[in-house]
């Protein structure tokens, strides 16, 4: 998400506004893996439309899905990122 292209000319598909789930498998266990991209951080709720924005705020949650979720159910890691279009 990163290294995705945010400029006044492209893009990147990865960046289009809305809310996305999907399961990742790494070292035998499974995560449920949310990203959240909201269009227009400054206003409230996820705007997933296409707007006019020089700013996307990003928002990716993991979490352990298999095997057995115990007490790591409750340990979901987030982190937020904020891009700008750049050049």
């Amino acid at each position: 998400m990163r290294s995705a292209k945010f400029t006044p000319a492209y893009t990147d598909p990865l960046l289009a506004g809305g809310t996305s789930v999907r399961t990742v498998s790494s070292l035998g266990s499974d995560f449920t893996v949310t990203t959240v991209v909201d269009n227009d951080p400054f206003t409230a709720g996820v705007q997933d439309e296409t707007v006019f924005t020089s700013m996307k705020e990003i928002t990716i949650s993991a979490r352990l899905t298999a095997p057995s979720p115990g007490w790591q159910n409750a340990l979901t890691s987030t982190f937020v990122l904020r891009r700008v279009k750049s050049n």
